[in-house]
């Protein structure tokens, strides 16, 4: 025999009742797993904006030290370029030292014959002198 309507109405409306209960259960389960999955995603993303973060810091200090190792070159191409000058400057100083030194030496070696020869006239003078010494004497 079959049911009367009315009671098959109130099975189906608390199946219906049992059905969105438990339609509700799985949404509120599934809103709270959406919601723990953001906070880890917030919180991957916050990790990966402070690694962010630190590697810029990384790469600003990396950046820093490379501009002051550009600077130290660049003085010390300068430092070497006046050292450079300097040498070559102290070259032709020596080059006229030397120059200088080898005309005085040239003057000694001719002051030398000078009185080589006038070593020698003195001695035929002093010859000269005791000849005539003699003849007189």
């Amino acid at each position: 025999m079959t049911e009367p309507s009315s009671n098959v109405i109130g099975r189906l409306t608390e199946a219906i009742a049992a059905s969105r209960e438990l339609t509700d259960r799985q949404l509120n389960a599934l809103a709270a797993r959406v919601e723990k999955t953001n906070q880890n995603v917030d919180r991957a993303v916050a990790g990966m904006q402070q690694s962010a973060d630190r590697m810029q810091q990384s790469a600003d200090q990396m950046q820093q030290s490379a501009d002051r190792i550009e600077q130290q070159v660049g003085l010390m191409s300068e430092h070497l370029t006046a050292i450079d000058i300097k040498i070559e400057r102290l070259g032709d100083r020596i080059e006229a030292l030397t120059s200088a030194v080898n005309g005085h030496l040239k003057v000694a070696e001719k002051q030398a014959d000078n009185i080589t020869e006038l070593t020698k006239l003195v001695a035929v003078q002093a010859n000269t002198v005791a000849t005539l010494i003699n003849r007189t004497g």
